[in-house]
């Protein structure tokens, strides 16, 4: 599975998302990696899931934002400002020995690396439209991978490392989702053809790579598709006149997290909570539950928790909700709004077959026994 990052995706940090924009981390004390205002601009900040241990990564000068952890937890790569303009850096995993990456005059952001963390995948607009590079982590060696006067959205790497997938804005306030390889400069759209005049965004690879699923905007509200790609086939989860979108594979692949205001008036806009549902679209369950918006949710590496962003205190901040546990646990201060976070890989490589493993023998409840997302 790609250990994504997860971004408050509501209107009041569109400005700073515009550029670019799950969370757990792999050392054995499993630190979150998260951005903050805290300070005043914004800084990376590593802390423990119980809240404790908060460390100070980045200090500035300049905006540091969108971490992104390698797949073995040792470094994170991430987007500075402190140059003058965004470019991408890597860091030890305790903010120790920066290093730049990109160095061109227009903005790079926005970076993810392969899942065998020897490439970063990257947007650049030094074609003076946004388009998806790769640049190798110890030669700095580019690739450009995509090459269109088109503006996309990140780039997100499949399971293989061979594939990537990004959004890309087409007409009519359109945009799709695109899958490009590695060696093949061919793109395919795997969208328009199902919900072409959506806004197709948000997509996630499901842990074997073999499914794709994403939010589908609309006049009438969002909803949520998977693709089995191979087959070339979209099955529709959620139809609802409400917004369901950002959907998340949990690690063994047998459930989807999604944001919905399902249960708000249908006059307005309502708050959204964290959901949780099988993979064929039934069973869905409100986790979160609560008048306040919850975004941007992200499964912890055994599948037992879900991490997410919350304005229930008046600021964005990051909590986590456990299985059996009916209220989640604030892991940031109320200090400055967190505006984004991600999810390191397990500590060990085996936690996810693990995780599997428990599910198939009954040892973590699963779609549908479960006794708090039943």
């Amino acid at each position: 599975m790609k250990w994504a990052c997860s971004a408050w995706v509501a209107g009041m940090f569109a400005s700073l998302l515009a550029p670019g924009g799950q969370a757990v981390a792999a050392e054995p004390d499993g630190r979150i990696v998260f951005v903050s205002t805290a300070g005043g601009d914004a800084q990376i900040y590593s802390v423990r899931p119980d809240g404790s241990a908060l460390k100070a990564l980045t200090t500035g000068p300049g905006e540091n934002t969108q971490p992104a952890w390698s797949p073995d937890g040792r470094r994170i790569a991430f987007t500075s400002m402190r140059d003058g303009n965004m470019e991408i850096y890597v860091m030890d995993a305790d903010g120790g020995h920066v290093r730049r990456l990109t160095e061109h005059p227009l903005a790079d952001n926005a970076p993810e690396w392969s899942p065998d963390g020897r490439t970063i995948a990257f947007r650049s607009y030094r074609d003076r439209h946004a388009n998806v590079y790769l640049i190798d982590v110890d030669s700095g060696t580019l690739q450009r991978l995509t090459d269109t006067p088109i503006d996309k959205g990140p780039p997100h790497w499949a399971p293989d490392g061979q594939r990537v997938v990004h959004t890309e804005i087409g007409t009519l306030s359109s945009s799709h989702v695109m899958l490009v390889s590695r060696r093949d400069p061919q793109r395919r759209d795997l969208t328009s053809k199902v919900s072409g005049k959506s806004k197709n965004v948000q997509p996630s690879w499901s842990p074997d790579g073999l499914r794709l699923a994403y939010a589908a905007m609309g006049s009438k509200g969002g909803e949520i598709h998977v693709m089995d790609i191979a087959a070339d086939r979209t099955d529709r989860l959620t139809q609802d006149t409400f917004d369901d979108s950002t959907p998340i594979w949990s690690p063994d692949g047998t459930r989807i997290a999604f944001v919905s205001n399902r249960e708000g008036p249908r006059i307005g806009r309502a708050s959204g909570d964290i959901y949780v549902m099988n993979t064929d679209g039934s069973n869905p369950v409100n986790v979160t539950q609560h008048p306040a918006h919850d975004d941007s949710p992200a499964w912890s590496a055994d599948g037992r928790s879900l991490y997410f962003m919350s304005l229930r205190d008046g600021v964005s901040r990051l909590y986590v909700q456990r299985v059996g546990e009916s209220t989640p646990m604030p892991i940031t201060s109320a200090q400055g709004h967190v505006l984004m976070y991600c999810v390191s890989p397990p500590a060990a490589a085996s936690t996810s077959a693990r995780a599997g493993e428990q599910v198939a023998n009954g040892t973590i409840p699963s779609n549908g026994t479960n006794t708090l997302w039943r």
